[in-house]
């Protein structure tokens, strides 16, 4: 064994040397530029071919993609029969389809009861202004029965110091009221942040409940008329806190105003039914265009999107499209596997096309694929993920023949998409704002964590109809869309094409997470 001051060099000659590859690679050369043949063939995804897929995959009859919905797997069909059109292989453990266990919650009107006794005074509250939530700690199988009878009530405001009386809250019920949500993305991270801390210190007391009341009934969702898709492996597991629970309307709320803060003399009981519970399988839809160079052909480029949107709501608005989000992105990977498939020499590494359900309800297909990659992680070099290309008209201003990638800098990705900008007329940038939360925030995430360098691609963060009913598909600017995707199918021919690797940037903080991901995921954690 060599003395501990000789060790301490080779093992700083080692961390050296490990860096300056990292870096060498960090600034390769990028240099491929796609062949004519190449540039015609992306040329040719034309704005009527755009228009046509999202029109039908964000029409009402299905149901605005909804999970769980047999709109959903209408989309998973249509998304099939376009890789099978474009010659892609079959990728998923049933072909095309990857299978994701869930069971649909479907909750039952029946036995339900909710009441509120305050001063001798019953505010019986209807089925239609009730909601059970999951619970703080986002365990689904909060949906579940509940019998609670004539329970003492602790009124707490949000935010602040706890009132007296918090050390007999355990069995007793808690009664509190958020502020709105509000609309800016980072002032909205702020208060669900707030919240759940709020939520996780009344935990600590263990109620056996907690109730939030919301003043404005418009905001009241039909909830024995909803359904939920939960991991059939969290059934009978113990949830992380106690189940919360929405009252909404004049009534409920003005018994709320009239109780002092603390323990209060007002009693409360409410009565659920188990839930309706049926197998509701989910399905990520993958196909495979297979890499031309014997070296390379066996690593992988995923081309992503996820394909449900906000579903089907009560009210006269009742399908909201979700054309925008995410609509836009599923018709992005339809174009672009049609048009690299149809080349006579195809890249030279392999491309993965996949079309993700779920990550509207928290990126469920995409982290299942993470856990059930249909080609391995440590052979996938890259990730492009699409979202929103569609608008154009952001609440920043216009942006056409603009894109901006999250997580721009964290590794070769953002360069070699705004490479690819260059060369198709698209300005490609960080946003200074959003480009390093929203890395965390679609489906590009799921597979980042893992090490892969994944990033997502996108047009407008915020624009006048996202998440609502008017995300249709006459909104969409399909000019502009058409350009974008030929700006991302050339950042992909680049990365399929080149020798070199991208790798997470060790000068930059934020990616270091994922650098010790990538080092792990190619057991060089060590090295």
């Amino acid at each position: 064994m060599p003395p501990y001051g000789a060790t301490r060099i080779r093992l700083a000659v080692v961390v050296s040397a490990f860096a300056v590859s990292i870096g060498a690679s960090a600034a390769g050369k990028w240099d491929y530029k796609p062949s004519p043949a190449e540039r015609e063939t992306l040329a040719a995804i034309t704005p009527a071919s755009l228009q046509a897929h999202l029109s039908f995959l964000s029409a009402d009859p299905l149901e605005g993609r909804g999970g769980g919905s047999s709109g959903l797997d209408v989309a998973a069909e249509y998304i099939a029969a376009q890789f099978r059109r474009a010659g892609l292989k079959p990728a998923g453990d049933d072909g095309f389809f990857q299978t994701t266990p869930r069971t649909r919650l479907t909750p039952t009107v029946e036995g339900y009861r909710c009441r509120l006794t305050t001063e001798g005074q019953d505010v019986d509250v209807p089925s239609r202004q009730f909601a059970l939530l999951t619970s703080p700690g986002g365990n689904a199988s909060a949906v579940r029965d509940i019998r609670i009878d004539d329970a003492p009530v602790i009124k707490v405001p949000f935010g602040g110091q706890f009132p007296e009386g918090m050390a007999d809250a355990g069995g007793a019920v808690i009664i509190t009221e958020f502020p709105a949500v509000p609309s800016d993305p980072a002032a909205r991270s702020e208060f669900l942040s707030d919240r759940r801390d709020f939520i996780n210190r009344i935990n600590a007391f263990k109620p056996a409940l907690v109730v939030e009341i919301r003043r404005d009934p418009g905001r009241a969702i039909d909830y024995f008329s909803s359904r939920q898709l939960v991991d059939p492996r969290q059934k009978g597991r113990d949830t992380t806190g106690p189940p919360v629970v929405s009252l909404f309307g004049g009534s409920a709320a003005a018994a709320f105003d009239a109780l002092s803060t603390g323990p209060t003399p007002a009693r409360f009981t409410v009565r659920l039914s188990p839930p309706v519970e049926t197998d509701a399988p989910q399905r990520n839809v993958i196909g495979l265009l297979p890499g031309s160079d014997p070296k390379l052909a066996d690593t992988y480029v995923l081309v992503t999107a996820h394909y449900d949107g906000q579903g089907a709501r009560p009210g006269p608005d009742r399908v909201w499209n979700s054309a925008n989000d995410n609509g836009s992105g599923t018709v992005s990977v339809i174009e672009i596997a049609a048009a690299l498939a149809s080349l006579k020499e195809r890249p030279r590494r392999s491309l993965v096309f996949i079309a993700f359900h779920g990550e509207e309800s928290g990126l469920v297909g995409a982290r299942f694929y993470a856990e059930h990659p249909a080609f391995p992680l440590e052979k996938t070099v890259a990730g492009v993920n699409i979202e929103m290309v569609g608008r154009t008209d952001d609440t920043e201003g216009d942006q056409r023949k603009r894109a901006s990638v999250t997580g721009f800098d964290y590794s070769d990705v953002g360069e070699v998409l705004r490479r690819a900008g260059e060369q198709t007329g698209v300005t490609v940038f960080k946003h200074q704002k959003n480009s390093d939360p929203y890395f965390g925030a679609s489906d590009n995430a799921a597979i980042a964590s893992l090490g892969v360098p994944a990033h997502t691609v996108c047009v407008t963060f915020q624009y006048p109809d996202y998440h609502g009913p008017d995300d249709t598909w006459q909104k969409v600017d399909y000019e502009n869309m058409a350009l974008t995707i030929r700006m991302i199918g050339t950042g992909l021919l680049i990365l399929a094409g080149s020798e070199d690797e991208p790798r997470w940037d060790p000068a930059v903080t934020r990616a270091n997470r994922y650098l010790e991901a990538w080092k792990k995921l190619h057991g060089t954690e060590k090295r």
